[in-house]
């Protein structure tokens, strides 16, 4: 949608042979229609579907990055009384220290923390193991999305951690730690 209306802008002021629409990736047309794929790269890795293309400044909902990116006097009121359910308050939140509820094992919550931590957007996987063991093709679609913002593949995923990860928590872009914190990662856990 967006890329017809590009190309639609583009064309009617620079026209079809316009050298600046010809090298623009997303109006690159074969027989005017659109690919589905982005092209293949020279080192042999499979295009990856354009709805699935990794994209810097992907938009993750506050609950889908667990709130690890929002600060105690934002969350919302349902968040923050989950918060408080168990253990937090502004300070521990806010400077992400540990309560005592995330030593315990999943299957070890209390209903109560159970209900708490769901509302903050955990599920068991992301609480257990930020699905480090989930292979590829088992991932959700919302952590497949977040693991290629962070700039992982299918063939990366296992064994090879993007370079530009390698960082403390601190020293991360802020889009590599909303993509990570979709996996249950958060400062404390990184560090």
């Amino acid at each position: 949608m967006v890329a017809q209306v590009l190309d639609k802008l583009i064309n009617a002021c620079c026209g079809d042979n316009n050298p600046i629409a010809n090298k623009l990736p997303f109006l690159k047309t074969n027989n005017d229609e659109k690919h589905d794929v982005v092209e293949k790269p020279s080192n042999g890795v499979k295009p990856i579907p354009q709805k699935m293309a990794p994209k810097k400044n992907e938009n993750f909902t506050p609950k889908e990055m667990k709130f690890e990116m929002t600060f105690w006097k934002d969350l919302p009121l349902n968040a923050r009384k989950a918060a408080k359910e168990i253990g937090y308050d502004q300070t521990k939140w806010d400077n992400s220290e540990h309560v005592h509820v995330e030593h315990k094992h999943w299957r070890d919550l209390t209903e109560d923390e159970k209900k708490a931590v769901e509302t903050l957007g955990w599920e068991e996987e992301a609480w257990e193991h930020q699905y480090e063991h989930t292979e590829w093709s088992e991932l959700p679609e919302l952590q497949k999305k977040a693991a290629l913002a962070a700039g992982f593949t299918d063939e990366t995923w296992k064994h090879h951690w993007p370079e530009h990860l390698d960082k403390h928590w601190d020293d991360l872009p802020d889009d590599d730690k909303k993509a990570l914190a979709v996996f249950g990662w958060c400062k404390s856990e990184w560090d």
